[in-house]
């Protein structure tokens, strides 16, 4: 009675190995899509250190401004110089005041400032001063306001003082809306040096 032909050995264990191999993928792949599902649903049930693996960003190479009472702002200050508030959001309404610290001594300074109406309406206008101290004195400065759909740009005109220690003004009629994008920009010359400040207020 002729026997018939066996497998050889090695060829079982190699397509035993494929099949397990496959196994654990599947069974990996199907854990980590699990594990992304529970994380968005129930995150309160990952643990803090996959949390934070997932979540934490990379730290920006920009220093990060110190913005007081104005919780997750986004004010960014150019040339060190870093603007501060005196309430949080949502919208202020009516007047606020804000304060800018630091920057170039060799350029001009800003310190205190105010916003009036914090939340104008559409067709309104709203005033913008600020003090500036600068040596030699400030011969320019201007306002850049950025909202929704664009940008307006206006010079602002000394009110008080002197164009060494004085207070800067601007105004202008509100015409498009700041829902998503409301920004001001605030720039002094003395003729020598310049400075900028560039303040996100939502």
């Amino acid at each position: 009675m002729e026997k018939l032909p066996q497998e050889p050995k090695k060829n079982i264990f190699k397509k035993t190995n494929l099949v397990n191999l496959f196994l654990v993928i599947v069974i990996i792949s199907c854990l980590t899509i699990s594990l992304v599902l529970v994380s968005r649903k129930f995150p309160h049930l990952i643990p803090d250190f996959l949390t934070k693996l997932s979540l934490t960003k990379p730290s920006s190479s920009l220093p990060s401004p110190s913005v007081s009472s104005f919780s997750k702002s986004k004010a960014f200050s150019q040339n060190k110089q870093t603007p501060s508030f005196t309430s949080s959001r949502p919208l202020h309404h009516g007047k606020k005041s804000f304060s800018v610290s630091g920057g170039r001594k060799d350029a001009p300074l800003f310190s205190k400032g105010i916003i009036d109406p914090y939340d104008p309406q559409q067709g309104k206008e709203q005033v913008i001063e600020i003090n500036i101290k600068s040596s030699p004195g400030v011969n320019s400065a201007s306002l850049t306001m950025v909202t929704d759909n664009k940008k307006t740009g206006m010079a602002m005109k000394l009110i008080e003082g002197t164009e060494e220690n004085g207070r800067w003004q601007a105004k202008w009629k509100v015409d498009d809306s700041y829902l998503y994008t409301y920004k001001m920009i605030i720039k002094a010359s003395n003729g020598e040096q310049s400075q900028e400040i560039a303040i996100t207020l939502r």
